[in-house]
């Protein structure tokens, strides 16, 4: 289960997190290829675009990105969509859920 609270993310907030995580795994299902940053870039918009997203204790940036991607996915949750956007990456290879 996702702590958002240690990031100040309320409710309204987690629901738009979990809309956009929805739109990856469709995206993933139909074949298109995604990328972390647009992924991260829909996520910081949530928060009011990159200036008010730094700006929110803690800041919202590309490391929430991937702990968000990450926790979903060690909770067995949009699990493709992890995989899809960092999996490729060193840090995460061999990675499994």
């Amino acid at each position: 289960m996702i702590e958002f609270s240690k990031n100040n993310v309320n409710k309204k907030e987690q629901k738009l997190i979990m809309d956009v995580m929805d739109k990856y795994r469709n995206l993933i299902f139909n074949g298109e290829k995604v990328f972390h940053g647009s992924f991260e870039g829909d996520i910081v918009e949530i928060f009011g675009g990159y200036e008010s997203a730094m700006l929110h204790h803690p800041a919202i940036e590309y490391h929430f990105c991937e702990f968000v991607a990450e926790a979903y996915m060690k909770d067995r949750r949009w699990e493709e969509v992890f995989e899809a956007l960092y999996g490729d990456m060193s840090k995460y290879r061999g990675m499994k859920n």
